[in-house]
């Protein structure tokens, strides 16, 4: 090798310029690195600050803590810096909450014995004097021999969720209380079948307790009326399922002392915000004083309207009877004058038909039981009895009949009465006159039809007047044999 003094100037004028390039360049490096070095610094605490965990690291001797290192994240949770917690050994335990510092020292003891320990939720007061929830969760290190050498403990900041579990414990708290506290009896039942809430007033209701219930889902079943069961468990199967509109039905239960009670039903589907279907929340309301007031209702009712029908048989008997002691008035003093009393006479016995008539009504209404006889010319029958009518002046009455009407079997006497009853009462409801249209062709129903009837050919029979027609809450009683909306002073059209 070459010596130094031994290098002519233009060597040694070479090296040194190489060596100021070669120091510039780590000059350059040095800087490009410090630079890197202060952005990834940078980074990290601008990372640290915005995530709401950080660790801390205690050191064991002897079962005693000798050094805790803080993460830069307790800051953002804190709001003390890892020097200050290091320049302050009690600085960690002041910061916890007064109420709970028992259980976090309870926690740290538990720690250094050794224990398996769980996390730990308890508040902190921060530097600023803000209150925050943490969740403290220990990670325990030991050495070969099991001797506890470590721990880390995983702080996260856990306020916002305690915040919303507070929120909706106070929203259950306010909904329970107004449910617990409601008249009716209210439940919900969850997807699995299960009941997930009864309110205290099933047993009010029932006689059971809630508990019942909820130990056993299908103990509703045991105290339904045995004749509303069937149509309890197909409804209550039929709804436990998602998209089925809101549902209401009657039903009779038997309570635990034995009592018949009606309930009113109203069940509503269950979703949640994010569309889930929870299940079937219901309502039950007892109604039992509401259906023995109608009952009581309905049966004076009956009792008023039995009455008004006995008054008007005895307004008929009694029209009949004058109508006859007349014609036989007129029949004597046709004799007493040698006249021929036929004509009276004839008119007494179609009155005496009248009468017999009118008691075959009476009796098969009573034993509610019908002579049925083949008609094998029901416009005949309906012709003639249109024609024996006395109309109220400006009344006119039209028929139409289709061609080949089909025979029928049925109770004259009864066919009879009806029409002439249809036909009063379609000139009552136009008292200043006016157009009674009777109809009658023949109709074949199928199975799906409305009326309740088996599917067939049938005639069809209609009585249409001018009138204002019939009141809406009248229609469910239509049929009803005790039902009148007459006072007795009308006896027309029963």
């Amino acid at each position: 090798m070459m010596h130094d003094e031994d290098k002519s100037r233009e060597e040694l004028l070479y090296d040194v310029a190489y060596l100021r390039v070669l120091v510039a360049d780590l000059e350059n490096r040095h800087r490009q690195t410090e630079d890197l070095l202060q952005v990834v610094t940078e980074q990290y605490k601008q990372i640290t600050a915005a995530v709401s965990d950080y660790i801390f690291s205690v050191h064991i001797i002897d079962g005693a803590p000798v050094e805790t290192v803080h993460g830069l994240g307790c800051f953002a949770i804190t709001g003390y810096s890892p020097e200050e917690f290091s320049a302050n050994s009690y600085l960690w335990l002041n910061m916890v909450h007064e109420e709970d510092r028992p259980a976090v020292l309870k926690h740290v003891a538990n720690i250094l014995a050794g224990h398996e320990v769980a996390a730990l939720e308890h508040r902190i007061i921060r530097k600023d004097g803000v209150v925050r929830w943490v969740r403290n969760t220990p990670v325990c290190q030991y050495d070969a021999e099991g001797k506890l050498i470590a721990y880390d403990g995983l702080i996260q900041d856990i306020t916002d969720r305690k915040l919303a579990e507070e929120s909706l414990r106070r929203g259950e708290e306010k909904y329970r209380l107004v449910a617990d506290h409601t008249y009716d009896w209210e439940y919900w039942i969850g997807a699995d079948g299960s009941y997930v809430y009864i309110s205290p007033s099933c047993e009010r209701i029932s006689g059971y307790p809630p508990a019942e219930f909820m130990q056993n889902p299908g103990f509703m079943s045991r105290i339904l009326h045995p004749d509303d069961r069937e149509t309890y468990r197909q409804h209550a199967k039929e709804v436990m399922q998602k998209g089925v509109p809101p549902c209401t039905m009657d039903f009779r239960i038997i309570t635990k002392s034995g009592q018949e009670r009606w309930i009113s039903h109203s069940c509503q589907e269950v979703i949640s915000q994010s569309g889930a279907w929870l299940g079937r929340r219901g309502s039950n309301r007892d109604i039992t004083a509401r259906k023995m007031l109608q009952l009581q209702i309905d049966t004076s009712q009956r009792l008023q309207a039995v009455g008004i029908l006995a008054e008007g048989i005895a307004h008929d008997f009694n029209n009949i009877l004058t109508a006859l002691i007349g014609n036989l008035s007129l029949a004597l003093r046709s004799i007493e004058h040698g006249k021929s009393p036929l004509d009276p006479i004839k008119q007494a016995e179609e009155l005496c038909m009248q009468a017999s008539t009118l008691v075959h009504q009476l009796v098969a209404f009573s034993e509610r039981r019908s002579e049925l006889v083949r008609i094998d010319h029901p416009e005949e029958l309906i012709s003639s009895i249109v024609a024996s009518m006395h109309r109220m002046p400006g009344i006119r009455i039209d028929t139409s009949f289709s061609p080949g009407l089909p025979p029928i079997t049925a109770d004259e006497q009864q066919l009879r009465e009806l029409f002439r009853q249809l036909v009063l009462n379609a000139e009552e409801a136009m008292p200043g006159g006016g157009l009674i249209t009777i109809q009658a062709g023949p109709v074949t129903l199928d199975a799906a039809n409305t009326y309740g009837l088996e599917s067939g050919d049938y005639l069809r029979i209609t009585v249409q007047d001018q009138g204002s027609g019939i009141a809406e809450e009248h229609l469910p009683k239509l049929f009803d044999p005790y039902f009148t909306t007459k006072g007795s002073s009308s006896m027309r059209g029963t």
